[in-house]
């Protein structure tokens, strides 16, 4: 069950809401070190709310679309990815160097959500996945069984929206999927003004953050042999589903990936785990269609080629191409972590129209990482590694990961803790973009986690946050809304 904690204000000193007002127009310099003194929460404390906020904002970008100045692009040339050559069997995606025998990522079909959805569709527990998926039940529903009726109630509510969300994914998988026809009238530009041009019309859309990467030799091992088909990460497959797949072209029939990141909602996702979480990521995952058929429609309405991947049905995996374009660098967790924190969800729009590759980036992520490790101590199901140092698996340099506990632990109880605390999972106010730039200088980086302890807490719980479910009354969760 989920651990809650009912601290009055004595015991917590000052909220970060009221210190914010105090703090005033103290400066930027001030307001930070008068954060630490001032934030007193006990240990396992869960975050106070910053700001009210629906339980996501829809079409309302939360970060700004160009980076800061501490966010350094590494140089991407034909013999290099970053600032590493490249020579046999050794590759670089921004700062991450992948060294070795990299094996590929070869069947869509075999990803956690297709096969634990397709083994619990089928009551199939056989092999890894169906052992993985039969546990997850099991543990489901001894945690159905011992709530209260305000928890059922809940669960109920958060599930609903999650198949709802889910849904979304059928729909535009791209057996059902109507495609706008390409138009026969090109509109004729220039690859730098078409770029341009289309990062304004994402971020008009909703965007975060929009970047171009090309797909060449070097992405081959990221795309999939075939993939799945399904339309679905864990809704609604017919009794007996088997996925027929479907077979992904190598060379790959467009030149370019344009990446797109939004960004969960923060005031749900520090719920950490259960029905608000889980909604909360399901919601953000249903956008990322959205968006992605938002720009495949607008490309091809211009005349050209193009592709926008579904989360569900994806030719490959995502995360690759969204560090090689500067979306983000990888994280201890195994995610892609952008210059404002874990909670990112990456679209992919393949398309052949003319545009200009953008450069990896580097805001020293991958120093801090190794220093940090909330992700790692505050995992419920420890399946993120513990070591300082990143080591080579699977011809990459990066941490122990256990995918199969993973997710077990997300279907039995919809979890996002690494991406709660992690702190650069934070709004985008002057406090805490000063405290990213003190982040990103690797020999201030363990001052910066100390900070994070201090003020979230070393071990934050998240809670059920019964006053942001917006199935209750809207003075319960939205009060300036009565």
């Amino acid at each position: 069950m989920l651990i809650k904690h009912k601290l009055n204000e004595k015991e917590r000193g000052y909220s970060r809401r009221e210190f914010l007002k105090i703090a005033g127009g103290a400066g930027i310099g001030g307001a930070s070190l008068a954060a630490v003194a001032a934030i007193k929460e006990l240990p396992g404390a869960n975050q106070d709310m910053l700001f009210n906020s629906r339980l996501k904002e829809p079409y309302l970008p939360q970060y700004p679309s160009e980076y800061p100045w501490w966010v350094k692009e590494i140089d991407d040339t034909a013999n290099s990815l970053g600032t590493t050559e490249i020579v046999p069997n050794e590759l670089v995606l921004g700062s991450t160097k992948i060294n070795g025998q990299y094996k590929a990522f070869t069947d869509g079909r075999q990803d956690g959500f297709q096969a634990v959805g397709n083994a619990a569709t089928n009551q199939d527990w056989s092999g890894e996945w169906g052992k993985i998926a039969q546990e997850a039940v099991t543990a489901r529903n001894e945690w159905i069984a011992n709530m209260t009726p305000e928890e059922l109630h809940d669960y109920r509510f958060g599930t609903a929206i999650v198949q709802a969300s889910d849904h979304w994914h059928v729909n535009t998988a791209e057996k059902n999927w109507i495609k706008l026809p390409v138009n026969t009238a090109k509109v004729e530009v220039s690859a730098e003004e078409m770029t341009a041009k289309l990062k304004g019309v994402a971020h008009w859309f909703g965007v975060d953050q929009i970047r171009v990467c090309a797909i060449d030799d070097k992405m081959k091992p990221f795309f999939y042999k075939i993939a799945a088909t399904s339309g679905t990460l864990r809704g609604y497959r017919p009794k007996g589903w088997v996925d027929p797949g479907r077979p992904v072209a190598w060379p790959y029939p467009y030149k370019y990936a344009i990446s797109m990141g939004i960004f969960t909602s923060l005031p749900t996702h520090r719920a950490g785990v259960g029905p608000l979480a889980n909604a909360s990521t399901a919601t953000t995952c249903s956008d990322q269609d959205l968006f992605s058929k938002y720009m495949e429609s607008t490309i091809r309405g211009l005349g050209y080629e193009a592709y926008g991947m579904i989360i569900a049905d994806e030719d490959c995996c995502e995360t690759p191409l969204a560090i090689r374009a500067g979306l983000a660098e990888a994280g201890r967790s195994g995610l892609a972590i952008a210059p404002w924190g874990a909670g990112l969800r990456t679209i992919i729009v393949a398309t052949n129209a003319p545009l200009v590759p953008d450069k990896p980036i580097d805001f020293g992520l991958q120093e801090f990482c190794k220093v940090c490790g909330r992700c790692s101590d505050n995992c419920l199901a420890q399946v993120i590694g513990k070591d300082p140092e990143p080591s080579l698996i699977n011809g990459a340099y990066k941490w122990e990961y256990d995918g199969l506990l993973c997710m077990k632990q997300r279907t039995a109880f919809g979890c996002q803790f690494c991406v709660s605390v992690c702190p650069w999972s934070a709004p985008d106010t002057p406090a805490h973009d000063f405290g990213r730039v003190l982040a990103s200088i690797p020999m201030l980086a363990p001052m910066m986690v100390k900070v994070a302890d201090l003020t979230y807490g070393k071990y934050p719980r998240g809670e059920d946050a019964p006053n942001w479910q917006p199935w209750h009354k809207p003075a319960e969760w939205a009060p300036w809304r009565t």
